[in-house]
């Protein structure tokens, strides 16, 4: 199981089942802190690393059955923060204010071939012209968008949808 905005680790704690391995990457140091002390506490062994997930993939090596993601919401990209030769950007570079699709790349990127992954999203990504879900659609590999509404996603009043990438429908 792994988790490219681990925050306090709630989204890896609310997945996990007693044999799963937890992978979770977190920008501030001490939120990674008190992720594993919580997960710890709950008896759940995380390796939580402490980086910014769009600038330095620190869990490049970790393929996941499940890939669950809920990024911040309506961010900025900075202009130096994409490396043009990360191999994380197979679809296409990401944008400066789409860092949904860089969630999205970033949760196949960690995917096993026949893994699922959950990305909390913005609504906007539906409804702008976007080549990375697009190619979900092409491959056969979006399984799902659920809605919802607004006050649901965390720290923001506005609506999200979820997106649900399943790895083993036939294409």
């Amino acid at each position: 199981l792994y988790d490219p905005c681990a925050g306090l680790g709630s989204t890896l704690s609310a997945a996990a089942t007693p044999t799963s391995a937890l992978h979770g990457q977190e920008l501030v140091p001490e939120i990674a802190a008190a992720a594993r002390r919580l997960l710890a506490k709950q008896n759940l062994h995380a390796n939580i690393v402490v980086g910014d997930t769009i600038r330095e993939d620190k869990l490049a090596d970790v393929i996941a059955d499940r890939v669950l993601a809920v990024p911040p919401l309506n961010v900025r990209l900075d202009d130096d923060a994409i490396n043009d030769s990360d191999p994380r950007w197979t679809l296409r570079r990401p944008k400066k204010y789409d860092v949904d699709s860089a969630f999205i790349q970033i949760a196949l990127a960690h995917l096993a071939p026949n893994g699922r992954a959950i990305v909390h999203t913005a609504p906007s990504t539906l409804h702008s012209r976007n080549d990375v879900l697009e190619s979900l659609m092409r491959s056969n590999q979006l399984d799902a968008v659920i809605m919802l509404p607004a006050g649901l996603a965390p720290g923001a009043n506005i609506e999200s949808c979820l997106l649900v990438i399943d790895r083993q429908r036939p294409p």
